[in-house]
């Protein structure tokens, strides 16, 4: 009788099948769910900045305006541009923050911004 017993007990271990994920799946899904999130929140969460040279800028439009390559108009023309492009920026980018080139201590991604004539 123990026999017949030892023989039901095997065959339900045999019909039983694996539902639950492996190390390695578990391990892929977390990685790709953690992408995810990463990427979600650069994208969307991040305070991105734009970094302005604004005292460089002045300090060249006052070299030039001081070697006559630019007169007075010209100076103001220049600083009115400048503050179209800002204007510009802030209206395609609303997110971004525009922080001055003398309050940053480091930036490893710097980006150069020109200013059109």
């Amino acid at each position: 009788m123990t026999n017949t017993n030892e023989r039901k007990d095997t065959g339900s271990r045999e019909a039983k099948t694996k539902t639950t994920p492996g190390y390695l799946e578990v391990a892929i899904i977390s990685l790709i769910s953690a992408c995810i999130v990463v990427f979600a929140y650069n994208r969307y969460l991040a305070p991105k900045a734009m970094v302005v040279d604004l005292k460089g800028y002045v300090r060249t439009q006052k070299a030039l305006l001081a070697a006559g390559e630019l007169d007075d108009a010209g100076f103001k023309e220049k600083m009115d541009s400048f503050d179209r492009q800002v204007n510009s920026y802030v209206a395609e980018h609303p997110g971004e923050l525009i922080i001055l080139k003398s309050v940053v201590i480091r930036s490893p991604h710097e980006r150069i911004v020109t200013i059109e004539k």
